[in-house]
C-alpha cells in the first residue's frame, strides 16, 4: 500500500509539475504576443503622429514664410533687392579712448577761417573724403566737449582713430607761408 501512496503522491507531484510548466508556458506566449502586440501598436501610433506632424511642418513652412516676407517688405516699402551699402561706424571719442584700439591713428587739421580740413600730409581733404573718415562734417560741433582745440574720432569701418586739431585762421593763408 505504501508504494501506492507513493506511486499516487508521485504522479500527481509529476502531472502538477507538467501542467505547471505547461500552463506557465502557455501564460507567457499569451502575454508576450499581446504586449507585443500593444508595444507594436504604440511604435506605430508614434511614428504616424510625427509623420503627420512633419508633413505639416513642411508644408507649411515654405507658403506662410514667403508671403510673410512679401508682406513686410510691401508694408514698409523695402527694396526685394536692397543695395549693400558700407556701413560707416563713427563716433565721437574721449582724448584718453584715443588709441587704446588696435587701430591706425590719424591726425587732421580743421581750419575754422575756411572750414577746409587737410590730411597728416597738410592736403585739402574732398568732401567725400571727409565723409569716409569722420561721418560728416557735424563732427566739428563737438569742438569743446572734450577739449577747446581737439576731437576724437573713432570709425570702426576703417579701424582708424582719428585726431581732428582746430585751428584759428585759414588754409589759404597757411599756403602763403
Amino acid at each position: 500500500m505504501k508504494q501506492w501512496i507513493f506511486g499516487l503522491l508521485g504522479g500527481t507531484i509529476v502531472g502538477g509539475g507538467i501542467a505547471a510548466l505547461v500552463t506557465n508556458k502557455f501564460i507567457k506566449e499569451k502575454y508576450k504576443s499581446e504586449s507585443e502586440a500593444l508595444v507594436q501598436r504604440e511604435l506605430e501610433s508614434i511614428k504616424k503622429e510625427f509623420s503627420v506632424q512633419n508633413t505639416k511642418e513642411k508644408v507649411t513652412e515654405k507658403k506662410p514664410i514667403t508671403e510673410t516676407y512679401a508682406k513686410i517688405v510691401k508694408d514698409n516699402g523695402y527694396s526685394e533687392n536692397p543695395k549693400p551699402h558700407k556701413k560707416n561706424e563713427v563716433k565721437i571719442i574721449t582724448p584718453e579712448e584715443y588709441g587704446n584700439a588696435d587701430y591706425d591713428q590719424l591726425s587732421f587739421t580743421y581750419y575754422t577761417g575756411d572750414k577746409v580740413v587737410t590730411n597728416d600730409a597738410e592736403k585739402p581733404m574732398s568732401e567725400e573724403d571727409i565723409a569716409e573718415f569722420l561721418g560728416s562734417r557735424k563732427v566739428f560741433d563737438h569742438f569743446g566737449e572734450y577739449e577747446d582745440d581737439s576731437i576724437y574720432v573713432r570709425n570702426a569701418a576703417l579701424k582708424a582713430d582719428i585726431e581732428v586739431l582746430l585751428f584759428e585762421g585759414k588754409y589759404s593763408e597757411q599756403l602763403k607761408k
